[in-house]
């Protein structure tokens, strides 16, 4: 697939940004890529599972099919060295 935006890091900035670009573009190409081995989470709330009063699953923002459902790929766990934007 062809992306026309590539957005590099899957965090809440990220994840907003692909969402947004969504809203406005419902047909182009959205690749996130992200360092972390997750999707968007709450890192505020980290704390939390310290605590027991949370889980890790708990503090998901977005679950995967979400964004399925909004059609936008992603690959996480992956870090980006390089740009070749030819």
């Amino acid at each position: 697939m062809i992306y026309r935006y590539v957005i590099i890091g899957g965090g809440i900035a990220g994840t907003n940004a692909a969402f947004s670009i969504r809203k406005h573009d419902p047909e182009g190409g959205i690749l996130i890529i992200g360092e972390e081995p997750l999707p968007v989470y709450s890192r505020v709330n980290l704390g939390s599972i310290v605590s027991g009063k949370q889980t890790p699953d708990q503090l998901i923002l977005k679950q995967e099919h979400q964004y399925d459902q909004a059609y936008i790929d992603r690959t996480f766990n992956t870090r980006v060295t390089d740009i070749d934007h030819t």
